[in-house]
């Protein structure tokens, strides 16, 4: 929820509120990135585990539920997308069930003392760029489009 309590700030757009949410976002980020290179060195702990799932945890939110401004309401989905790319269906079909990561670290990677999960973690890093890079595009476009409608009224 903290995402979303510094996105309603963000109606009226401020670098310390757009800035708050690029830490979590950096934050989040590193720490999957830790998690891949602790599961490769075989060297994971439960704490880190749970201290990333946590931050994730925190930060997820529906943006359907929400009511704003249509290029935030864009930000929002894509930021909502971030936090939920932990866990996703493998595969083709969804038959093959769902795929989440913190799960699997703590189930094969923390118990069998393997790198299982490690080239998921690269997936889930890949998709966390690409929401990421959306989000910063789509709140690019929500400024230009509160400068445009300052400037043509």
């Amino acid at each position: 929820m903290i995402t979303l309590e510094i996105i309603n700030q963000l109606l009226i757009p401020s670098k310390e509120s757009e800035q708050k949410i690029e830490n979590l976002l950096k934050d989040a980020y590193i720490g999957i990135q830790d998690l891949r290179r602790m599961s490769l060195n075989r060297n994971l702990t439960l704490e880190y585990i749970e201290k990333v799932e946590r931050l994730f945890e925190e930060n997820q939110f529906n943006s359907e539920e929400l009511y704003l401004p249509r290029y935030l309401q864009k930000y929002a989905q894509c930021l909502s997308s971030f936090w939920d790319s932990y866990s996703y269906y493998n595969g083709w079909q969804q038959s093959k069930g769902e795929f989440h990561l913190f799960k699997s670290l703590k189930e094969y990677d923390l118990v069998l003392n393997v790198h299982h999960s490690e080239s998921d973690c690269a997936n889930i890093l890949r998709k966390m760029e690409d929401y990421w890079i959306a989000s910063n595009q789509v709140y690019t476009k929500y400024q230009i489009d509160l400068i445009n409608k300052k400037y043509i009224r």
